[in-house]
């Protein structure tokens, strides 16, 4: 469902099944995602699609992924990091937190990296995201006001 409005905004949003921790380190994930980006823009005469209008999104892990992905990759140019945006806390497992992803930064400040680019934080009211609308989205925002 967090793909309908990119979808009618005429982006191309995509999941890729990446590897995941503890067999595969987050930079191999993201490289894992680098390469379905450069496949889908290679082919995209084939899908029908314009390679520069390209989405990114997941949850949980996922959700790790596509912001910190969104963050490095100049390429993507929507992203909805579901349920992982948190300024209490970085991630449950180690798909979410792996050692070393965070020094000196947090979630908050890693998603904020995207701006101005379409940026949909998604929160739930039971777990780490709950504050997303008073605290996380208002800092992101204060952000992308810098544009």
């Amino acid at each position: 469902m967090i793909a309908v409005e990119p979808l009618k905004r005429g982006y191309t949003v995509f999941a890729v099944v990446h590897g995941s921790q503890p067999k595969f380190t987050i930079p191999e994930c993201v490289d894992d995602m680098n390469r379905a980006i450069r496949y889908i823009r290679t082919h995209a005469a084939d899908f029908g699609i314009d390679p520069n209008r390209i989405g990114v999104t997941g949850a949980s892990g996922g959700g790790t992924q596509a912001f910190i992905l969104s963050a490095v990759d100049e390429r993507v140019q929507v992203a909805a990091p579901v349920n992982m945006i948190s300024s209490t806390m970085q991630g449950g497992c180690i798909c979410e937190n792996a050692p070393g992803l965070r020094l000196g930064a947090e979630n908050m400040e890693i998603g904020a990296l995207f701006a101005p680019k379409p940026l949909m934080l998604i929160s739930a009211s039971g777990d780490w995201t709950k504050l997303t609308p008073k605290v996380e989205y208002p800092f992101i925002r204060s952000i992308y006001e810098l544009y």
